[in-house]
């Protein structure tokens, strides 16, 4: 074995250094890697979206995008607003995974007993959209109501619904889903 130095002793000296710099810097190496994949890992979010969503939704933090709130009023009108007496319980099931858990018992109740009472009254209905404005955690649904029965139908009526929602941790959930009559200025449930 040749080195730099005529002592075979100050050789392995030399080569001990050099191999200690070199684990050193590995070990840096390593620390860096672990808290950069620490930080990676804890910044990743997993949102689940509903199915149906054909266009890019953008929510960043707490907040969303116009599109991205329309895309889900659209959703949850088309599980709320559209159903007959053989989907309105599935439809209200998938409508129901999108509420926060301290409003979930709430409206699964609600929307078990609508569920119950549209299957005794065999009621069919149509909720076609007509505008979505979005405002702070608040989105407003106008639209035209079509209401079937087994033997009649009732005229159509010019709806609003109020939604009102919050974005925790890139995730929507629902808090209340309200019927607005706009002749008594005042919030129906």
């Amino acid at each position: 074995m040749s080195g730099n130095y005529v002592s075979p002793s100050s050789n392995t000296w030399a080569q001990n250094r050099l191999l200690k710099f070199v684990v050193l810097v590995i070990g840096v190496i390593s620390v860096w890697n672990a808290f950069q994949l620490e930080r990676a890992i804890s910044s990743q979010r997993t949102i689940l979206i509903p199915p149906a969503f054909n266009s890019p939704l953008e929510i960043s933090g707490n907040e969303a995008s116009d599109i991205t709130l329309d895309a889900y009023a659209r959703y949850i009108m088309s599980l709320s607003g559209n159903y007959t007496p053989a989907t309105a319980r599935r439809q209200f099931n998938a409508l129901l995974s999108m509420f926060s858990p301290s409003t979930y018992q709430r409206a699964k109740a609600q929307l078990y007993d609508l569920a119950e009472r549209i299957e005794i009254a065999k009621v069919t209905n149509a909720f076609v959209i007509q505008k979505v404005l979005a405002s702070n955690r608040e989105i407003e649904i106008h639209g035209i109501n079509k209401m079937f029965s087994e033997s009649s139908s009732l005229a159509p009526e010019n709806k609003t619904y109020v939604i009102n929602y919050e974005i925790v941790d890139g995730r929507f959930t629902l808090l209340d889903y309200n019927e607005y009559e706009a002749l008594s200025g005042g919030k129906k449930r």
